[in-house]
């Protein structure tokens, strides 16, 4: 019997890598509806087990904590403990069952056993945690999947026997009793299914062909509702033609198969709105042939490289993980909170992010309300901006309409730059017209690029014309490119044919590139195949690079296969990297393997660098193993930089944990710098712990004579505490005779407050003979408001401030 005084029919105990276990369980025990007839001939017996007690917290329990939970569990009936080699190790889980134990509940412990077996003389195998087992060494009986499985023939059976039983022992009644009764009633549904399809047979009949065809729709947006996208504002095919971007979505069996960022010519188009770059050039979308739920996410770039692959265990897509094409974990950017964060990169060199999982929170749309950032055994970690999640508010239609980053303790939180989140607004079209940045307080505040707020304009097709960016007053702003506001001017296919860029009186002014305007042509599906840069003058202007524009050829997947330079009088130049043109090639999975550099004449030339062309290979994840440099005559060179190539390694994670200099014969070589190779060392997060210089027998080598290898320290949120510099033997050394060692400070929000400078026997010291240390002050929006110098004896130099 049930009584009535536990406020919980059963606590679930179980370790945090082993939390889907604890859902899945709680959710089928609190739906799972209890027969009338069971209920009838057994008093007090509830039709709905409800509540039961999860705990989401997996830390090693304080004071505080032990409290709650010994109330929580003194007001459950049942403890029941999901058995797992993790959870055996657990101390979490074995204060929850010792604890249950001393409130006499020793003969209500229910073992849910997952993986592994009591009493195993395997230890990573054992799945009790000590408590579970008594000091007799007698333990208490469980309920087995693994044993269910085998029973019953298949998992899927058998986890759901193991269900039934863990039910009948809540409810206190015999197993076989709950058993036969489902068993009837499954019987009963089937024989309902049965006549249900016989009725619909014609129907399907009817609807078969449509059914199977695959079906092709066009929105300006979308929003995520249990993963999938679901698209927002329809786009008429009227505005197909001239309309510069949308998603294309494609459908069948009523099942979205696909969705594309592409241009009016159906072809994918990658020029998307910055806030935006957070999405894939494709998604491709895989279900499960029984239940029919969303299995996995392919995102794909614009040559149907798998980029991503992520995956939900119970379908609802609530706990993200991310993988990559080789089913190993995904490396993700370091920085997913930026203003213009490309989150689907392939750059394996500077994507070094230990974020591989996501945790959704969702509304009962299915849209997703906050995300936390998480890693490997699902533990919290933030990006390199120090958020660790956000939190949305979403208008009528599920779009977000504002974004607030929050801290490892869910509170709101700014970046490093002084962004604590945004805001957006749509135009009828569906598109982003306006961006504001916040901070902690809630009001406009200065993003990385120097502007709180734009607005965007559209014309009748959609297209956005121009966009003007404004300070924390709403005030016209200079962004730190160099204009206020562009302008874009569209052909008749919705192509963008003219870029200008203005300043504060809207007149034409020069952007940080050294051009104030830029003209394109393209071909017949949406390629830029010309490209001229202007000055204010409207003239053909040399940009920053030394030319004036440039003409361009391409694959049929949108790759630039040859890039030629022109001058101002559209005659052949050399750029200022020393070459005029240059080709390309790819090798089947789509990577850059060759790069040929060509002259005024049309032949190989050594450019700048010292080599003519190269050639590269890579592993199965994309990470670049090696790169030859060749010259004109097709043989190995050693270029300026004083080797022939470069050899490199990486680890699981994709962090590169070597980097090597090779000569002509692939043999180790000496750089200008005077050294042969490099070798890191990385923390769970991708920090880098230790980087080591070695020469040609891999003995370790000073770098200009200072130091041979430097070793880091981090804190548990990424901060970086200390670096010290070592010599040949491990001894501290001082850099250009200098300091050795540097030890920082952070405040609460993750700014460096303190910066201070150690001797080689960790003496204060001046930093380039102006400073020991060095005092910095931040407002809430982490804007630097005071910065002090200090002296080896700790002393204010000269009040400076």
């Amino acid at each position: 019997m049930i009584e009535k005084n536990f406020e919980y029919y059963a606590f679930i105990s179980y370790s945090h890598k082993d939390e889907k276990w604890g859902k899945w369980l709680q959710d089928n025990i609190e739906k799972f509806k209890v027969s009338a007839d069971v209920r009838e001939k057994n008093i007090n017996i509830p039709k709905y087990i409800r509540p039961v007690f999860r705990d989401k917290t997996d830390v090693v329990p304080g004071m505080h904590v032990k409290k709650n939970l010994t109330r929580e569990l003194s007001n459950s009936r049942y403890l029941i403990v999901i058995c797992s080699p993790r959870s055996a190790k657990s101390p979490y889980v074995n204060h929850e069952v010792e604890e249950f134990k001393k409130l006499g509940g020793e003969n209500r412990i229910i073992p849910f056993i997952i993986e592994g077996t009591p009493s195993n003389s395997n230890p990573e195998k054992e799945c009790y945690c000590p408590a579970l087992k008594g000091d007799s060494g007698q333990y208490i009986m469980g309920v087995s999947i693994q044993e269910m499985s085998a029973e019953k023939g298949s998992k899927r059976r058998g986890t759901k026997t193991a269900l039934l039983k863990v039910i009948a022992a809540i409810l206190n009644i015999r197993f076989d009793h709950l058993e036969q009764r489902n068993e009837r009633i499954q019987r009963r549904k089937r024989v309902q299914l049965s006549l249900s399809l016989i009725s619909l047979f014609l129907v399907a009949l009817f609807i078969w062909s449509s059914f199977f065809r695959v079906t092709t729709k066009y929105y300006a947006d979308y929003v995520d509702r249990w993963g999938i996208p679901e698209g927002v504002v329809k786009i008429n095919k009227s505005k197909l033609a001239r309309s510069k971007n949308y998603y294309k979505f494609k459908y069948k069996r009523k099942k979205l198969l696909s969705v594309i960022a592409v241009n009016s010519s159906g072809k994918y188009y990658n020029e998307i709105h910055e806030e935006l770059s957070n999405r894939p050039a494709k998604q491709k979308f895989d279900y499960s042939q029984n239940s029919g739920d969303l299995q996995k996410i392919y995102f794909l770039d614009m040559n149907d490289r798998i980029i991503f692959v992520s995956s939900s265990s119970f379908g609802r897509y609530e706990e993200v993980d991310f993988k990559n094409s080789q089913g190993k974990d995904a490396v993700l950017p370091t920085v997913i909170s930026g203003v213009t964060t490309n989150f689907f990169t392939t750059n394996y060199l500077n994507a070094k992010s230990k974020i591989n999982h996501f945790s959704h929170s969702r509304n009962s749309n299915g849209e997703i309300m906050e995300t936390r950032f998480k890693y490997g055994g699902l533990e919290y970690i933030g990006d390199g901006n120090g958020i660790y999640g956000k939190r949305y508010k979403r208008d009528d239609l599920g779009r977000i309409i504002e974004i607030k980053y929050f801290d490892v303790n869910g509170d709101f939180h700014c970046s490093k730059q002084g962004v604590a989140g945004k805001r957006y607004q749509y135009d009828n079209y569906g598109h982003i017209k306006v961006v504001e940045y916040i901070g902690i307080d809630g009001n406009l505040t200065l993003n990385s690029q120097n502007w709180a707020k734009s607005i965007e304009e559209f014309d009748e097709w959609g297209n956005v014309v121009k966009r003007s960016y404004y300070d924390t007053k709403g005030e016209l702003s200079l962004i730190s490119k160099g204009y206020s506001s562009w302008n874009k001017t569209y052909n008749q296919v919705g192509d963008i044919e003219l870029v200008t860029y203005c300043g504060m009186k809207s007149e034409l002014t020069l952007n940080e590139y050294n051009f104030a305007g830029v003209f394109k042509e393209y071909d017949e599906i949406g390629n830029s195949t010309k490209v001229v840069y202007l000055g204010v003058d409207g003239k053909p202007i040399l940009n920053m690079h030394g030319f004036a524009g440039f003409v361009r050829e391409f694959d049929g997947n949108k790759n630039p296969l040859a890039v030629s330079y022109f001058g101002t009088n559209y005659e052949p130049v050399l750029n200022n990297y020393g070459f005029a043109k240059y080709e390309r090639k790819y090798d089947d999975r789509w990577n850059l393997i060759e790069a040929r550099l060509f002259g005024l004449d049309g032949k190989l030339i050594l450019a700048n660098n010292g080599y003519a062309f190269w050639k590269c290979k890579y592993d199965d994840r994309g990470n670049e193993l090696e790169r030859l440099y060749y010259g004109v005559d097709g043989n190995p060179i050693v270029i300026k930089n004083g080797y022939s190539g470069l050899s490199r390694r990486y680890d699981e994670r994709g962090n590169q944990v070597e980097q090597s200099y090779i000569g002509i014969n692939k043999e180790l070589v000496i750089n200008k710098d005077g050294y042969s190779g490099i070798k890191s060392t990385y923390d769970i997060m991708g920090n880098e712990l230790s980087k080591e210089y070695y020469g040609l027998e891999r003995e370790r080598v000073l770098i200009k004579g200072d130091f041979a290898f430097s070793k880091s320290t981090y804190d548990e949120l990424g901060n970086h505490l200390e670096k010290t510099y070592y010599g040949l033997n491990g001894e501290r050394v001082s850099m250009n005779g200098d300091y050795s060692v540097w030890r920082s400070k952070y405040d609460d929000q993750g700014n460096e407050i303190e910066k201070s400078f150690f001797d080689v026997d960790l003496k204060p010291t001046l930093f380039e003979n102006k400073y020991s240390i060095v005092r910095k002050t931040f407002d809430n929006n982490r804007n630097l408001i005071e910065e002090k110098y200090y002296d080896e004896y700790n002393q204010l130099i000269n009040g400076d401030k």
